[in-house]
């Protein structure tokens, strides 16, 4: 082959090169697919509750605690179920820990599983823990309450 053949040969290579890229240039690209993430809403920030060790002092305050985290962070439990497991979690050290390991063992048991509702546990929670002598409680509380190293009837 001569050097003008191989020139010619070349050039009309290139001539269809540039009508290929030509006419990718007129067509417009294929679409895409969006590689965006979608946006999901965090969760709003709240708290964890408190473990519950059985202080009948506490109760109140650790149901609401743990009312407000379930509130919160609906989304993530869907059932009563979950929410009654992720309260027992939170049960430990006195006589409430034992009480919540033997609740969750019957809730997960599963030769013999137990429908145990929301309205249910929470009756239990009460029979369980709750202060029946909250009265008395009270009084004892001011008797024995202290500001420094005065009691109260001394600063009164």
């Amino acid at each position: 082959m001569s050097t003008e053949e191989h020139i010619n040969q070349l050039t009309v290579q290139v001539a269809a090169l540039q009508a290929q890229l030509a006419h990718h240039s007129e067509s417009p690209p294929p679409p895409q697919p969006s590689t965006a993430p979608t946006l999901t809403p965090k969760p709003p920030k709240v708290a964890t509750p408190t473990p519950f060790s059985s202080t009948q002092d506490n109760l109140d305050c650790f149901k609401a605690e743990c009312s407000l985290y379930l509130s919160m962070r609906s989304a993530e439990f869907m059932d009563e179920w979950s929410s009654i497991l992720f309260i027992l979690s939170y049960m430990k050290g006195g006589s409430a820990g034992p009480w919540a390991t033997q609740k969750i063992n019957r809730i997960l048991d599963t030769a013999n599983p137990t429908e145990t509702t929301w309205a249910e546990f929470t009756i239990e929670l009460d029979k369980m823990f709750v202060d029946l002598n909250h009265k008395a409680t009270a009084r004892r509380k001011l008797t024995t309450l202290c500001q420094g190293d005065s009691s109260v009837e001394e600063l009164i």
